[in-house]
């Protein structure tokens, strides 16, 4: 008997219709202590959807709430490294960039990240430190012209869904080429950068690195 196989789909189509979007998960309902918080910051689950207007699917939002927490007012301490081992066409590089701009604005609502981190996590860390964000890319052509392209997009495209404005901007930052956004580093003020970096010549070394993929 002839046996008849299934006509493959795309990992990209297949990918985007096995999940649900994570936007539609409840927001969480907590009460948040604003000696600590300029204010509360929405879920990464939120964040995407919301602030940068591209939902993640619930496979990404479990990886996400892993590295970033569960609790929008409370930071995971839980892993050490996560690995996102998905298909070719499936986001990934788009994926962690989003959830370098969200470790960015979870700490720009902060008060002081850096007494928050000693307070809170008994970090030895003092007030002018710096708080690292880093992304290892394999080579320095895939750090510059794939990742740090989304990281950089990411943070011009955040918006703030009460006013339309750029997040980031009404913050204080410049998001101009040259300014708060260099080369292969965005400063986000209060001693907070990302970083993307390549495997070939960086190793982190000298960086304080709070999340690093």
């Amino acid at each position: 008997m002839a046996r008849t196989q299934k006509k493959a789909i795309p990992i990209r189509k297949a990918f985007k219709e096995s999940m649900i979007s994570a936007i539609g998960i409840p927001e969480e309902r907590v009460t948040y202590d604003d000696s600590y918080w300029i204010e509360k910051p929405v879920s990464v689950g939120r964040f995407f959807g919301k602030f940068l207007n591209e939902p993640a699917y619930l496979l990404q939002d479990e990886f996400n709430v892993a590295m970033v927490g569960k609790k929008s007012i409370e930071f995971s301490d839980e892993y050490d490294e996560g690995h996102a081992f998905w298909g070719k066409g499936s986001g990934k590089d788009s994926n962690i960039a989003k959830v370098i701009v969200y470790a960015a604005y979870k700490l720009k609502c902060l008060r002081n990240p850096q007494k928050y981190f000693r307070d809170k996590y008994g970090c030895s860390i003092g007030d002018h430190d710096q708080i690292d964000l880093v992304n290892m890319s394999i080579n320095a052509r895939q750090a510059q012209n794939v990742f740090f392209k989304k990281l950089k997009a990411y943070v011009r495209n955040c918006k703030n869904p009460r006013t339309g404005n750029n997040w980031f901007v009404e913050k204080g930052m410049d998001i101009r080429d040259g300014y708060d956004i260099q080369n292969t580093e965005i400063k986000f003020s209060n001693s907070i950068s990302a970083h993307s970096l390549n495997s070939e010549t960086h190793t982190g070394e000298g960086l304080n690195i709070l999340l690093q993929q």
